[in-house]
């Protein structure tokens, strides 16, 4: 894979497109999503950022309560993103609604996807609520522990925590557990019928997302993990980028700038639209 083909995003400001490292302010970027010919990245404090083409992109600007926007997505025509109590829906990246869930807490959401025809966010403390519209939200709990990311495939929803377990459910409201590492879980994507879900220095491939193999790949954190193209991508917290096609048979590619300079401590990263 090459590197100019994928923006990426992490902490102190930093983006890295085409090739080039731009520091964008001082916040920390968590996550990007690309859609409508725009390019959205969004952080620490509410910060967002936006990009038509990957290299000139707007100051740094506040959007919401200054409230941490931890995941963002692109789906069904709108950008979604979600963060500390609130979600942010745009159908142009430029006009946002601010939407808070819950009426009594401020919930830490950590993930947003579009599962299966609707938007699903899943947080802290087992807490995750889903919407067709971005704008209306039912929330529920799957027990106490925080929640990292949401899947779905094959007619089956994939919940990971922190903790290591992996949530299964057919229908969002009964939900079966099982425990599948010792160490932290981060993201989770589906492809070519099967589950891959991340953690430290490894990846965890399941079939029915019950039944689950580890593969021993890199030595940090995974931070997120998509399907694209017929192939996972993988994005290693210290500056590598993991390929496969079948989720057990990874390849790695370090991230450099165009000066050869290797970037670390990065959270997040889109395909660019050429």
């Amino acid at each position: 894979m090459s590197i100019s083909d994928h923006i990426f995003v992490g902490d102190n400001g930093i983006i890295l497109s085409q090739g080039k490292k731009y520091v964008l302010g001082e916040t920390d970027w968590y996550s990007i999503a690309h859609g409508y010919g725009k390019y959205i990245a969004v952080g620490k404090r509410g910060y967002m950022t936006v990009s038509s083409d990957g290299r000139t992109w707007s100051n740094p600007d506040i959007i919401g309560y200054s409230a941490d926007w931890r995941s963002i997505v692109f789906a069904n025509g709108k950008y979604v993103a979600a963060g500390n109590g609130y979600v942010a829906v745009s159908a142009d990246g430029t006009s946002w609604t601010i939407n808070k869930i819950s009426n009594t807490k401020n919930r830490t959401w950590n993930d947003v996807q579009y599962c299966n025809g609707r938007f699903i966010v899943v947080g802290n403390s087992g807490y995750m609520a889903t919407s067709t519209d971005g704008g209306t939200w039912k929330e529920s709990k799957i027990g106490n522990n925080d929640l990292k990311s949401v899947t779905y495939g094959n007619g089956r929803y994939v919940v990971t925590e922190k903790s290591g377990y992996v949530n299964y459910s057919t229908d969002l409201a009964g939900w079966n557990r099982v425990k599948i590492t010792v160490t932290e879980l981060y993201s989770s994507a589906f492809g070519n019928n099967k589950f891959i879900v991340s953690s430290y220095g490894g990846m965890h491939y399941s079939a029915d997302g019950i039944n689950w193999e580890e593969v021993t790949f890199g030595d940090n954190s995974w931070e997120e993990v998509i399907f694209l193209d017929n192939s996972f991508l993988a994005l290693e917290n210290n500056g590598y980028v993991g390929i496969s096609v079948d989720g057990i048979s990874w390849k790695s590619t370090k991230i450099t700038d165009n000066n050869g300079v290797k970037l670390s401590f990065l959270n997040s990263f889109c395909t660019l639209d050429r």
